[in-house]
């Protein structure tokens, strides 16, 4: 029997290991003279730091590999030993759980952005919306929204349907994505008839958009952290400075997203 057992151990960390191979291997083939920064963001980051990453590398000549995913599923790539050297959420809450297990750089936790959710549709949609309570209509057969257990944008689009006392009416109608960028998808290719996403992939050609208020859902604080494993410490924290810098901020601006009272514009 312990036999057994200690196969299955072997066999679980030998599959942790080559889920990160492919990752790893892409660093492996970065120019040495080059240093390269992985970060692990949340869905809703897609456009804004794919446009964020080519400015920052233009500026300290460093490479920086993205891994997009929900914020859920990346916090549980980092607790299984992911080599991630940074990890922007979409949410405060998934980095704090992080913090209690040790795997953050004590101090580096802080609020970039927060962000807004948006109702999205195809141009040729026969059946536009106009606002939150137009979902109401049952002849919009499909609505998405990100899945609430891992995904903060998924969280907050249920919030906004409880608030607005829709949920009851259309709970039966939603589809869930695994993220904000799967559920944008599911209206691309005709689908759904409307998902709820983040505002900031709702400016892509093919589609209009329409903002949902604050007001319905708790303020979507977005956090990051520096991991404590990182090697990458200097590089890191330089990202971080561009992020909250000038530079960072009017990137993130074109995308719909706003700041915290506190924080300096």
């Amino acid at each position: 029997m312990r036999a057994v057992c200690v196969h299955r151990v072997k066999t679980a960390v030998l599959a942790r290991y080559f889920k990160y191979l492919g990752l790893i291997l892409i660093l492996s083939c970065s120019p040495k003279s080059s240093p390269s920064l992985i970060i692990a963001a949340a869905s809703d980051l897609v456009d804004a730091f794919t446009d964020l990453g080519k400015k920052f590398e233009e500026t300290y000549k460093a490479k920086v590999i993205f891994s997009f995913g929900s914020s859920g599923l990346l916090a549980r790539q980092i607790e299984e030993g992911a080599p991630f050297d940074l990890f922007a959420a979409a949410n405060q809450g998934f980095i704090q759980k992080l913090e209690k297990k040790n795997l953050v750089l004590q101090g580096s936790e802080t609020i970039y952005a927060q962000g807004r959710l948006a109702l999205w549709q195809r141009e040729d949609t026969l059946l536009p919306v106009k606002g939150l309570s137009d979902l109401a209509n049952p002849s919009l057969k499909r609505i998405a929204i990100a899945n609430p257990e891992h995904a903060p944008y998924g969280t907050a689009a249920k919030e906004a349907l409880q608030q607005a006392g829709l949920w009851e009416p259309v709970k039966e109608r939603i589809v869930f994505g695994e993220n904000v960028i799967q559920t944008l998808q599911f209206a691309q290719t005709g689908n759904v008839d409307v998902p709820i996403v983040a505002l900031s992939i709702s400016y892509r050609p093919g589609g209009r958009h329409v903002a949902i208020e604050p007001k319905w859902h708790q303020p979507i604080n977005q956090s990051l952290c520096i991991l404590r494993s990182t090697k990458n410490k200097a590089l890191a924290a330089q990202f971080v400075a561009f992020l909250n810098g000038p530079s960072g901020r009017a990137v993130m601006k074109q995308y719909g997203f706003v700041f915290p009272e506190n924080s300096e514009e």
